[in-house]
C-alpha cells in the first residue's frame, strides 16, 4: 500500500462530516478490457450445505430465492473445490478469489461470512496465505464502510498497508480499491480521523488509480474511482465517472455501489427523481451505506417531498445517531418544515459530535443554498 498507515485512532463514536454539495478532485478515465471468465471447479453435493441453505437464503435479501440458491451454490462448489487434495485446487483458488472480489459474495452480511469461510480456506494452502489475508483485509474495510465505523476503517487501512505485495494482482486490487473508498470516507465524513494525514484524498485517488491498473477487470476498481473522480464535481468528472461507472456495472451488473453513484450523478444533473428511483433499487435489498440514506434525503428534499425526507432520516438515524451529516440535513429539513424546536436539537447535536471540524451553521447555510438553488 502507498499510504501513510500512521492514522490517529479516534472513537467508533467518531461522526460523518460530509455536509457540502460540491467537492474537487481529478478526472480520470480508464482503459476499458474484456471481462474474464472465472473457472468452475466440479460439483460433486450439497449435501454438506444444505442445512445452512435456509439462513443464508434468509440473510441475503438483496435476491431471490432463485438468486440465493444459485449464490448458495457457488459458495459451496468453491468450498469444496478447495477442501480437495488434487492438481485442480490450484484452479479453483483462482476462482474462489475472483469470487470474493465480486458485490454478490460481499452483498449482506451472510455474503461477507461465507467470504471469510473462503478465505480460511485459502489460507490453508500455503501459497495463497498471503492472498487470503488480503482478501480478510478488503473484507473487513468493506464491512467498515457498511456501517459508517470510522475506527473500522483505520485498522483496516493499517491492516493493507502490511499486505506483502506478492499477494495475487486481483486480490491486491481489491483490497487496494476498499482502501481508497475508506480513505474517501475517512476524509469526508471523518476529517478528525486524518487530520495527520498529507492529502488522504489524492492518496485514495493513487489506490484506485492502482488497483484499476492491476485488474482493469474488478467493477470495484472502476466504482472507486468513478466516486473520487465524481467529487470534481463539473461536466467533465461527471461525464468521465460516468463512463467509470457504466464500464463497472458492465462487470458487475448487480453492483450497488455503481448504482449509487448513477444516483449521484443524477442528483448532480438536477434529476432527483430519477436518482430516488435509483436509490430505491439499492435500499430494497437492505443494508445500505449511510451515504445511501444521505443522498435519498437531498434528493426528497429536492422534491419538496420533506415529509419523506424526515421519515428517511429518522430510518437511518436509528443506524447511525452519531453521524453529524445526518444530524445537519435532518436540520436542514426541520428548518423547511418549519419546525424550528426540531432543527435546533439537530443543529446541536452535530455540533456536539463535530467539535472544531466543521462550522455548523455554516454547513446548514451551505445546505440551504444548495436547496435553493
Amino acid at each position: 500500500m502507498s499510504f501513510d498507515p500512521k492514522i490517529t485512532k479516534v472513537g467508533s463514536n467518531l461522526p460523518m462530516t460530509q455536509v457540502g454539495e460540491s467537492h474537487r478532485g481529478a478526472p480520470i478515465a480508464p482503459k476499458e478490457q474484456p471481462v474474464q471468465q472465472l473457472a468452475t471447479p466440479d460439483l460433486e453435493t450439497a449435501r454438506a450445505v444444505s442445512k445452512q441453505k435456509e439462513a443464508v437464503e434468509r440473510q441475503m435479501p438483496r435476491l431471490d430465492r432463485g438468486g440465493a440458491s444459485r449464490l448458495e451454490q457457488r459458495f459451496a462448489e468453491l468450498e469444496l473445490a478447495l477442501r480437495k487434495k488434487t492438481l485442480a485446487r490450484s484452479e479453483a483458488a483462482k476462482s474462489a478469489m475472483a469470487f470474493a472480489a465480486s458485490y454478490a459474495a460481499r452483498g449482506s452480511r451472510g455474503a461477507r461470512s461465507r467470504t471469510l469461510g473462503l478465505c480460511d480456506l485459502l489460507a490453508d494452502i500455503a501459497e495463497h496465505a498471503a492472498d487470503a489475508e488480503a482478501l480478510r483485509v478488503g473484507v473487513a474495510l468493506d464491512e467498515a464502510l457498511q456501517s459508517g465505523d470510522a475506527d473500522g476503517l483505520l485498522a483496516g487501512l493499517t491492516a493493507a498497508a502490511g499486505i506483502d505485495d506478492t499477494a495475487d494482482m486481483g486480490v491486491r486490487a481489491f483490497m487496494l480499491a476498499q482502501g481508497s473508498q475508506a480513505l474517501a470516507m475517512l476524509a469526508e465524513h471523518f476529517p478528525a480521523a486524518v487530520a495527520e494525514l498529507e492529502s488522504p484524498l489524492e492518496q485514495a485517488f493513487a489506490l484506485a488509480e492502482e488497483a484499476l491498473s492491476l485488474a482493469p477487470e474488478l467493477a470495484e476498481a472502476h466504482v472507486a474511482l468513478a466516486q473520487l473522480v465524481l467529487l470534481h464535481g463539473d461536466h467533465e468528472a461527471m461525464r468521465d465517472a460516468e463512463a467509470l461507472v457504466r464500464r463497472a456495472l458492465e462487470l458487475d451488473p448487480g453492483h450497488d455501489g455503481a448504482t449509487f453513484t448513477l444516483a449521484t450523478l443524477a442528483y448532480c444533473r438536477h434529476d432527483p427523481t430519477h436518482a430516488l428511483a435509483l436509490i430505491d433499487d439499492i435500499t430494497t435489498h437492505g443494508g445500505a451505506r449511510p451515504q445511501v440514506y444521505l443522498l435519498m434525503a437531498r434528493a426528497q428534499r429536492a422534491t419538496k417531498a420533506f415529509a419523506d425526507a424526515q421519515a428517511t432520516l429518522q430510518r437511518a438515524l436509528t443506524t447511525f445517531p452519531t453521524l453529524a451529516a445526518l444530524h445537519i440535513e435532518a436540520a436542514v429539513i426541520a428548518r423547511l418544515s418549519k419546525d424550528e424546536a426540531a432543527a435546533a436539537e439537530h443543529r446541536d447535536q452535530a455540533a456536539a459530535l463535530l467539535g472544531d471540524a466543521i462550522d455548523v451553521d455554516d454547513a446548514i447555510a451551505l445546505c440551504f443554498a444548495g436547496h435553493s438553488s
